[in-house]
């Protein structure tokens, strides 16, 4: 829990404007460089992160350690959250995200960050923000 909360907050430094980050560099700390990884997807599903991000930086892939296959689809997913136009298309991407592994579920059903994706996403989608909490809910 601790690791994925790190990974969040990153992530939410990541997205936030500066005059609105009002943390200390203790939040910075990283006792595993999976973390980063966490991190790296978060802000890409936000949109903060480019995508290209993800091949630049291959050491921070949390997932190293999976069969090429798992590896290709989390990429898939990871894409499809990040540049899917349409609400369900997204969340169900992010959704099915979420169900890889404990971290990922913790880090996309954490309060926070799920109200920024949601925000992230009606931008995307040109909808309302309870169109997005709505689909997400269904699945």
């Amino acid at each position: 829990m601790q690791s994925t909360m790190r990974a969040y907050i990153i992530a939410l430094l990541l997205s936030a404007p500066i005059s609105h980050t009002c943390c200390t560099e203790s939040f910075l700390v990283l006792d595993h460089p999976q973390h980063i990884g966490y991190a790296l997807v978060a802000g890409i599903l936000l949109g903060t992160i480019p995508l290209k991000t993800l091949w630049k930086q291959p050491d921070a892939f949390p997932f190293a350690e999976l069969s090429e296959d798992t590896r290709g689809h989390i990429i898939s997913l990871i894409i499809i959250g990040a540049t899917n136009r349409t609400v369900h298309g997204a969340t169900t991407a992010i959704n099915e995200l979420a169900q890889i592994n404990q971290e990922f579920n913790e880090l996309i059903n954490n309060p926070h960050y799920l109200a920024l994706l949601i925000t992230e996403l009606a931008k995307r989608c040109s909808c309302t923000e309870k169109d997005v909490a709505q689909e997400q809910k269904n699945h």
